[in-house]
């Protein structure tokens, strides 16, 4: 069981990961002043918005599914700390929101790989930590891509 779930979830970051690294490297190749950049830069805020929301509501779930395990009600107060940053990024112009949004999926990713040292209490796969990690790192360098190139 758990190598299917394994497998959709690696099927399901490696869909979003392309649909976005896509739009974002589009991006970049508009001009910086485009009325068409400003509206895609608020897309993909708001696209990666919802996923980092969807990231921090993985860990409040598997820390529910956890109760028992000491420590665990952090990683609930920490997903509603991402939660909270995908939030706020909603509210913010584009170009803010994006650097918020690649701040947040790079600080989860380290949270993810606190949770393999024992940091914070193991409440997940080190499948699910590492792939995890990952997944946050990427769409860090998604969200931070149109900021830089001009």
């Amino acid at each position: 069981m758990t190598n299917q779930v394994a497998v959709f979830f690696l099927v399901m970051a490696v869909m979003f990961a392309s649909a976005l690294a896509w739009f974002s490297w589009r991006l970049t190749q508009l001009p910086h002043d485009s009325p068409d950049r400003v509206g895609g830069e608020l897309r993909l805020s708001q696209a990666c918005a919802t996923l980092l929301a969807v990231d921090a509501a993985v860990y409040a779930g598997l820390a529910a599914a956890a109760e028992a395990v000491p420590g665990a009600a952090s990683d609930v107060a920490l997903a509603g700390a991402f939660a909270g940053a995908a939030l706020l990024a909603h509210l913010r112009e584009p170009r803010t929101a994006l650097a918020l949004l690649a701040g947040a999926f790079a600080a989860h990713a380290l949270v993810d790989i606190a949770h393999r040292p024992g940091l914070l209490p193991v409440i997940a796969p080190r499948w699910l930590a590492v792939g995890g990690a990952s997944f946050d790192l990427v769409f860090a360098a998604i969200c931070f891509a149109p900021l830089v190139r001009r």
